[in-house]
């Protein structure tokens, strides 16, 4: 399954190249149809953006209290932001990239 482009209306984004996009400041991804850099939008950074209000929330507390060692702390941040790139990439359109260096 393909996705659109942003810039062309064209699917030909795949499903792994739309997860490994990246967010409004990033890079992003250019199309192989136009060659112009999509990214994902405002509302997938979001997403993220709150998703990691989770991990940050669970590590402060964790801080204090010691309930789980460091090495579970790193895989719930880990965890939560992979979880983030599949969400984005399945649920998430891309849109337009404002970095004019592009």
């Amino acid at each position: 399954m393909k996705y659109k482009c942003p810039y062309c209306e064209k699917n030909t984004f795949t499903l792994i190249q739309k997860i490994f996009t990246g967010g409004m400041t990033s890079k992003g991804r250019a199309c192989p149809e136009c060659g112009k850099h999509a990214v994902h939008g405002m509302k997938a950074n979001i997403f993220r953006s709150v998703m990691n209000l989770i991990p940050l929330i669970f590590f402060t507390v964790n801080y204090f209290k010691q309930y789980v060692s460091f090495a579970v702390c790193l895989a719930i941040f880990i965890g939560v932001n992979i979880f983030c790139m599949i969400i984005n990439g399945l649920f998430f359109d891309l849109d337009y990239n404002n970095r004019k260096d592009l």
